[in-house]
Protein backbone atom coordinates (compact mmCIF):
# COMPACT_ATOMS: atom_id res chain seq x y z
CA UNK A 1 0.00 0.00 0.00
CA UNK A 2 1.50 3.51 -0.83
CA UNK A 3 0.28 5.96 1.20
CA UNK A 4 1.22 9.80 0.12
CA UNK A 5 2.44 13.10 2.06
CA UNK A 6 3.26 13.81 5.55
CA UNK A 7 1.71 12.29 8.84
CA UNK A 8 -0.27 14.93 10.52
CA UNK A 9 -1.00 18.00 7.77
CA UNK A 10 -2.09 18.24 3.98
CA UNK A 11 1.26 19.05 1.83
CA UNK A 12 -0.15 22.71 0.99
CA UNK A 13 -0.21 23.62 4.41
CA UNK A 14 2.99 25.57 5.29
CA UNK A 15 2.87 28.31 2.91
CA UNK A 16 -0.88 29.17 4.27
CA UNK A 17 -1.62 31.96 6.41
CA UNK A 18 -4.53 32.59 8.72
CA UNK A 19 -7.04 34.26 6.97
CA UNK A 20 -9.84 36.77 8.08
CA UNK A 21 -12.93 35.16 7.64
CA UNK A 22 -13.37 32.56 4.96
CA UNK A 23 -11.44 34.58 2.33
CA UNK A 24 -7.66 34.18 2.33
CA UNK A 25 -6.20 37.44 2.41
CA UNK A 26 -2.31 37.95 3.29
CA UNK A 27 -1.49 40.01 6.37
CA UNK A 28 0.64 43.53 6.51
CA UNK A 29 4.21 43.58 8.05
CA UNK A 30 4.11 39.86 8.10
CA UNK A 31 7.03 37.89 9.72
CA UNK A 32 7.97 34.13 9.34
CA UNK A 33 8.12 31.59 12.55
CA UNK A 34 9.02 28.02 11.87
CA UNK A 35 7.70 25.82 14.85
CA UNK A 36 6.54 22.19 13.77
CA UNK A 37 7.13 22.81 10.27
CA UNK A 38 4.29 24.31 9.75
CA UNK A 39 4.44 28.55 9.26
CA UNK A 40 1.76 30.80 10.21
CA UNK A 41 1.98 34.59 9.63
CA UNK A 42 2.54 36.81 12.35
CA UNK A 43 1.87 39.79 12.15
CA UNK A 44 3.46 43.15 14.00
CA UNK A 45 1.01 44.73 17.25
CA UNK A 46 0.75 48.28 18.07
CA UNK A 47 1.15 48.96 21.61
CA UNK A 48 -1.84 47.98 24.03
CA UNK A 49 -4.76 51.16 24.26
CA UNK A 50 -7.65 51.25 26.38
CA UNK A 51 -10.33 50.54 23.68
CA UNK A 52 -12.69 53.16 25.54
CA UNK A 53 -10.46 56.21 23.42
CA UNK A 54 -10.60 54.55 19.96
CA UNK A 55 -12.44 57.04 17.93
CA UNK A 56 -12.17 57.56 14.18
CA UNK A 57 -10.91 61.33 13.42
CA UNK A 58 -14.47 61.22 11.03
CA UNK A 59 -16.95 59.60 12.66
CA UNK A 60 -19.79 62.06 13.49
CA UNK A 61 -22.93 60.58 15.16
CA UNK A 62 -25.98 60.74 13.20
CA UNK A 63 -28.05 63.77 13.44
CA UNK A 64 -30.31 66.39 12.52
CA UNK A 65 -32.09 65.24 9.30
CA UNK A 66 -30.16 61.74 9.05
CA UNK A 67 -31.47 60.97 13.20
CA UNK A 68 -34.58 61.96 11.92
CA UNK A 69 -35.34 59.97 9.14
CA UNK A 70 -38.51 58.11 9.89
CA UNK A 71 -38.21 55.44 7.54
CA UNK A 72 -35.93 52.34 9.43
CA UNK A 73 -35.90 50.25 5.99
CA UNK A 74 -34.74 53.43 4.20
CA UNK A 75 -32.05 53.95 6.43
CA UNK A 76 -30.52 50.51 6.94
CA UNK A 77 -30.82 50.22 2.54
CA UNK A 78 -28.39 52.88 2.49
CA UNK A 79 -26.34 51.80 5.48
CA UNK A 80 -25.91 48.64 3.54
CA UNK A 81 -25.24 50.42 0.31
CA UNK A 82 -22.73 52.47 2.11
CA UNK A 83 -20.64 49.37 3.89
CA UNK A 84 -20.90 47.33 0.41
CA UNK A 85 -19.29 49.91 -1.29
CA UNK A 86 -16.84 50.17 1.61
CA UNK A 87 -15.87 46.11 1.22
CA UNK A 88 -15.29 46.80 -2.61
CA UNK A 89 -12.51 49.61 -1.67
CA UNK A 90 -11.34 47.23 1.12
CA UNK A 91 -11.18 44.18 -1.61
CA UNK A 92 -8.92 46.92 -3.94
CA UNK A 93 -6.93 48.01 -1.48
CA UNK A 94 -8.61 51.46 -0.64
CA UNK A 95 -8.12 51.46 2.74
CA UNK A 96 -8.98 55.15 3.17
CA UNK A 97 -11.86 55.15 1.07
CA UNK A 98 -13.38 51.56 2.87
CA UNK A 99 -13.10 53.40 6.19
CA UNK A 100 -15.09 56.76 4.66
CA UNK A 101 -17.45 54.47 3.61
CA UNK A 102 -17.89 52.92 6.83
CA UNK A 103 -18.51 56.32 8.69
CA UNK A 104 -20.88 57.06 5.98
CA UNK A 105 -23.14 54.20 6.62
CA UNK A 106 -22.16 54.16 10.79
CA UNK A 107 -23.56 58.38 10.39
CA UNK A 108 -26.93 56.88 9.12
CA UNK A 109 -27.39 54.03 11.52
CA UNK A 110 -24.99 53.87 14.39
CA UNK A 111 -26.21 50.70 15.09
CA UNK A 112 -25.29 48.73 11.69
CA UNK A 113 -23.06 46.16 12.52
CA UNK A 114 -22.12 44.88 9.08
CA UNK A 115 -20.36 48.42 9.15
CA UNK A 116 -18.49 47.87 12.45
CA UNK A 117 -16.97 44.44 11.27
CA UNK A 118 -16.13 45.98 7.64
CA UNK A 119 -14.19 48.53 9.92
CA UNK A 120 -12.48 46.34 11.87
CA UNK A 121 -11.47 44.46 8.48
CA UNK A 122 -10.00 47.57 7.20
CA UNK A 123 -7.93 48.46 10.52
CA UNK A 124 -7.00 44.82 10.13
CA UNK A 125 -5.46 45.28 7.12
CA UNK A 126 -3.74 48.11 8.31
CA UNK A 127 -2.00 46.11 11.09
CA UNK A 128 -4.38 48.08 13.60
CA UNK A 129 -4.97 45.57 15.64
CA UNK A 130 -6.30 46.68 19.19
CA UNK A 131 -8.33 49.03 17.03
CA UNK A 132 -9.60 46.53 14.59
CA UNK A 133 -10.06 44.29 18.14
CA UNK A 134 -12.28 47.67 19.77
CA UNK A 135 -14.61 47.33 16.28
CA UNK A 136 -15.22 43.84 16.14
CA UNK A 137 -16.26 43.92 19.64
CA UNK A 138 -19.23 46.64 18.84
CA UNK A 139 -20.37 44.55 16.64
CA UNK A 140 -20.63 42.18 18.52
CA UNK A 141 -22.37 43.87 21.04
CA UNK A 142 -24.84 44.66 18.75
CA UNK A 143 -25.47 41.71 16.62
CA UNK A 144 -24.01 38.77 19.48
CA UNK A 145 -23.96 35.91 16.80
CA UNK A 146 -22.06 37.65 14.25
CA UNK A 147 -20.04 34.01 13.38
CA UNK A 148 -17.50 36.41 10.93
CA UNK A 149 -16.59 38.56 13.39
CA UNK A 150 -15.89 36.05 16.43
CA UNK A 151 -13.71 34.40 13.10
CA UNK A 152 -11.62 38.08 12.71
CA UNK A 153 -11.30 38.41 16.37
CA UNK A 154 -9.32 34.18 16.28
CA UNK A 155 -7.46 35.49 13.42
CA UNK A 156 -6.15 38.59 15.25
CA UNK A 157 -5.33 36.00 18.32
CA UNK A 158 -3.79 33.77 16.01
CA UNK A 159 -1.47 36.35 14.54
CA UNK A 160 -0.31 37.54 17.75
CA UNK A 161 0.40 33.44 18.62
CA UNK A 162 -2.21 33.93 21.62
CA UNK A 163 -3.44 30.07 20.79
CA UNK A 164 -6.00 29.51 23.28
CA UNK A 165 -8.05 32.83 22.68
CA UNK A 166 -7.82 32.45 18.98
CA UNK A 167 -9.15 28.46 19.50
CA UNK A 168 -12.44 29.61 21.44
CA UNK A 169 -12.98 32.38 19.48
CA UNK A 170 -12.74 30.21 16.31
CA UNK A 171 -15.27 27.48 17.87
CA UNK A 172 -17.44 30.03 18.82
CA UNK A 173 -17.82 31.01 15.25
CA UNK A 174 -18.42 27.61 14.00
CA UNK A 175 -20.94 27.14 17.13
CA UNK A 176 -22.50 29.80 15.30
CA UNK A 177 -22.23 29.10 11.85
CA UNK A 178 -21.73 25.14 11.42
CA UNK A 179 -20.46 25.41 8.03
CA UNK A 180 -17.90 27.85 8.07
CA UNK A 181 -15.10 26.40 5.87
CA UNK A 182 -13.06 28.90 6.57
CA UNK A 183 -12.68 28.57 10.25
CA UNK A 184 -11.76 25.44 9.93
CA UNK A 185 -8.83 25.35 7.87
CA UNK A 186 -7.94 28.55 10.37
CA UNK A 187 -8.20 26.61 13.33
CA UNK A 188 -6.59 23.36 11.81
CA UNK A 189 -3.63 25.60 11.52
CA UNK A 190 -3.77 26.57 14.77
CA UNK A 191 -4.05 23.38 16.30
CA UNK A 192 -0.70 22.44 14.09
CA UNK A 193 1.09 24.96 15.36
CA UNK A 194 0.42 23.72 19.31
CA UNK A 195 1.04 19.96 17.87
CA UNK A 196 -1.99 18.83 17.95
CA UNK A 197 -2.55 16.75 14.62
CA UNK A 198 -5.13 14.71 15.44
CA UNK A 199 -7.60 17.81 16.21
CA UNK A 200 -5.63 19.24 12.99
CA UNK A 201 -6.73 16.74 10.52
CA UNK A 202 -10.14 16.62 11.95
CA UNK A 203 -10.53 20.65 11.08
CA UNK A 204 -9.29 19.90 7.62
CA UNK A 205 -11.54 16.62 7.13
CA UNK A 206 -14.49 19.46 7.85
CA UNK A 207 -12.98 21.90 5.79
CA UNK A 208 -12.48 19.41 2.95
CA UNK A 209 -15.70 17.95 3.03
CA UNK A 210 -17.59 21.73 2.87
CA UNK A 211 -15.75 22.68 0.11
CA UNK A 212 -14.32 19.91 -1.71
CA UNK A 213 -14.35 21.56 -5.42
CA UNK A 214 -11.71 24.05 -3.69
CA UNK A 215 -9.27 21.26 -2.86
CA UNK A 216 -6.83 19.20 -5.13
CA UNK A 217 -7.39 15.53 -5.47
CA UNK A 218 -3.41 15.14 -4.31
CA UNK A 219 -4.50 16.66 -1.04
CA UNK A 220 -8.08 14.72 -0.35
CA UNK A 221 -5.45 11.61 -0.87
CA UNK A 222 -2.79 13.19 1.34
CA UNK A 223 -5.54 13.56 4.12
CA UNK A 224 -6.90 10.53 3.53
CA UNK A 225 -3.57 9.23 4.26
CA UNK A 226 -3.13 10.89 7.77
CA UNK A 227 -6.69 9.50 8.64
CA UNK A 228 -6.08 6.12 7.50
CA UNK A 229 -2.79 6.39 9.75
CA UNK A 230 -4.87 7.23 12.67
CA UNK A 231 -7.63 4.37 12.01
CA UNK A 232 -10.34 6.62 10.78
CA UNK A 233 -10.97 4.96 8.25
CA UNK A 234 -14.78 6.04 7.51
CA UNK A 235 -13.27 9.75 7.19
CA UNK A 236 -10.02 8.08 4.69
CA UNK A 237 -12.97 6.71 2.89
CA UNK A 238 -15.07 9.79 2.24
CA UNK A 239 -11.19 11.39 1.20
CA UNK A 240 -10.39 8.77 -0.56
CA UNK A 241 -13.90 8.63 -2.99
CA UNK A 242 -13.52 12.37 -3.27
CA UNK A 243 -10.08 12.06 -5.16
CA UNK A 244 -11.54 9.72 -7.07
CA UNK A 245 -14.53 11.94 -8.12
CA UNK A 246 -12.15 14.41 -8.82
CA UNK A 247 -9.50 12.53 -10.75
CA UNK A 248 -11.31 8.91 -11.55
CA UNK A 249 -7.56 8.43 -13.07
CA UNK A 250 -5.58 8.57 -10.02
CA UNK A 251 -4.55 4.69 -9.36
CA UNK A 252 -3.52 5.38 -5.98
CA UNK A 253 -6.58 6.90 -4.13
CA UNK A 254 -7.98 3.24 -5.41
CA UNK A 255 -5.63 1.06 -4.36
CA UNK A 256 -5.84 3.19 -0.81
CA UNK A 257 -9.37 3.35 -0.43
CA UNK A 258 -9.71 -0.67 -1.01
CA UNK A 259 -7.10 -0.53 1.90
CA UNK A 260 -9.45 1.35 3.88
CA UNK A 261 -12.86 -0.53 2.89
CA UNK A 262 -11.04 -4.04 3.65
CA UNK A 263 -9.90 -2.21 7.17
CA UNK A 264 -13.80 -1.96 7.54
CA UNK A 265 -14.83 -4.87 6.57
CA UNK A 266 -16.08 -4.38 3.40
CA UNK A 267 -14.76 -6.83 1.21
CA UNK A 268 -17.00 -7.10 -1.14
CA UNK A 269 -16.70 -2.94 -2.01
CA UNK A 270 -12.58 -3.54 -1.72
CA UNK A 271 -12.95 -5.80 -4.77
Amino acid sequence: MTLLGQCGVPTYQPNQKISRESQLLPAPSVKKINTSGNKLANVGVKPEYNCETFRLPYLIPASGAAAAMPSTVNTESTAVQFNQQGETYLSQGKLEEAIASCEQALKIHPNFAPAYKTLGNVLQAQGRMEEARHWYAKAIEIEPNFAEVYANLGSIYAQQEKWSEAIKFYQKAIAIKPNFAGVYRNLAKVFGQISKPAEAQQCWYQAFSLEPEKVSPAEHLNLGDALFRQEKFPEAIACYQRTIKLDPNLATAYQNLGEALKKQGKLDEAT
